[in-house]
């Protein structure tokens, strides 16, 4: 799942974080199984969530050291789904904050 406001395609390639049009809501993308959520806004503190144990998402498990091979599979299957569907702008994201 992605948030472009009112952009697609190629409109979307630039990895451009999204702006004062969008209501101040930066662009985002979501994988879900547990929740999984990652910003276009440079160093911007990823989000993932463990809805089973934690279904009101207190606690970003992003944060926790122990959590970082978990963090790595969501990072590599969003990049993944990203060459799968051919989203011009997956050269264009920003590197995750670590």
């Amino acid at each position: 799942m992605e948030h472009f406001h009112s952009r697609f395609g190629p409109e979307t390639d630039c990895g451009e974080t999204g702006g004062d049009s969008d209501g101040g809501v930066p662009y985002w993308l979501f994988l879900r199984q547990d929740k999984y959520i990652r910003t276009l806004v440079p160093d911007e503190i990823e989000e993932l969530y463990d809805l089973e144990a934690n279904p009101q998402e207190l606690k970003n498990l992003a944060l926790d050291a122990t959590q970082r091979p978990v963090l790595n599979e969501y990072r590599s299957r969003l990049l993944a789904e990203l060459n799968r569907t051919t989203a011009g702008f997956v050269n264009n994201l920003p590197p995750p904050r670590d």
